[in-house]
């Protein structure tokens, strides 16, 4: 097995993450992670012997035989360990080098997914009825508009069924009921800075899940719209409106930090009494949004 590290690695700064590249495993520090447009690059790193691997992270002795394209993410605040894999996407997705740091790797129902969102299906599901009956009736012209509607939110669905395998598994909280809403916790930094936020977002959910306290994990999708030194577009998509076995979200809930879950009812406390939905940044004198004057979401 053939291990590479970056030269501040081989110097002596913690190790943030481990990728598996054409079965070569190259280590890199906080300073070598590549941005969203660009990918570890092999070039400029060194041999590391794998005994001195170990001996800085010795929970991967023997979990080294994982396929290409895995990413390993080592959590500086809290020390854990995230295995992230490589997932087949379907449809038209995000670039596969935009990686999590914590993969959610939730695998959903499909069917589930569209039942609890049962206003979103009935609604989609009358308005491509409906132009199908203008199409038989009126203008065969209707039926290109059923088509595109339904192509594109086939798209869309394709697109949540990819982020629910490498989106960010991020913590939430129900926060309202009638209509319901969570809180989510995450970071919008694009590799580089440190930009926490909270979300906002009004979901659907099982009956079981809405109640206020109740934890919800999430998977995170991200995006940048405008040219900014952070992400300004989070898509939290609740882990329990889409899968049927509620182990799977007990598990989800445990592989979030208590550091994270801790972090968000603490800042919770200091939102505005009237939580709408929207984007909340936080610790804004301690991270990079001092930097910013007016921060923009879309």
């Amino acid at each position: 097995m053939e291990i590479r590290a970056t030269r501040s690695v081989l110097s002596g700064n913690a190790i943030r993450a481990i990728l598996n590249h054409n079965n070569v495993w190259m280590a890199v520090s906080e300073n070598d992670l590549p941005d969203e447009n660009s990918d570890f690059n092999i070039e400029g790193t060194g041999n590391m012997e794998e005994e001195d691997l170990y001996a800085r992270l010795p929970y991967l002795k023997g979990k080294l035989n994982i396929e290409n394209g895995t990413l390993i993410y080592v959590d500086e605040k809290t020390g854990q360990i995230n295995i992230n894999k490589a997932h087949r996407f379907f449809g038209i997705s995000t670039a596969e080098q935009a990686r999590a740091t914590n993969q959610a790797a939730v695998k959903i129902s499909i069917l589930k997914y569209l039942y609890t969102r049962s206003q979103y299906t009935g609604l989609l599901i009358f308005i491509i009825s409906f132009l199908i009956f203008l199409g038989h009736a009126v203008l065969w012209v209707f039926y290109f508009y059923a088509f595109r509607i339904f192509y594109t939110h086939l798209l869309t669905l394709f697109r949540d069924r990819n982020l629910f395998m490498t989106g960010d598994l991020n913590p939430g909280i129900v926060i309202h009921t009638y209509p319901t809403r969570i809180a989510v916790l995450s970071n919008l930094s694009r590799g580089r800075g440190n930009y926490p936020v909270i979300k906002i977002k009004k979901v659907e959910l099982p009956l079981k899940y809405r109640k206020p306290g109740t934890r919800i994990p999430v998977a995170c999708g991200f995006n940048n719209l405008n040219d900014q030194p952070y992400w300004d577009y989070l898509d939290p998509l609740p882990i329990p409106s889409s899968v049927t076995n509620s182990k799977i979200v007990e598990e989800k809930i445990k592989h979030i930090s208590s550091y994270d879950w801790i972090k968000l009812q603490k800042e919770l406390k200091n939102l505005p009494a009237a939580k709408i939905p929207g984007y909340y940044p936080i610790e804004k004198d301690t991270s990079s949004w001092k930097k910013v004057e007016n921060p923009k979401f879309n």
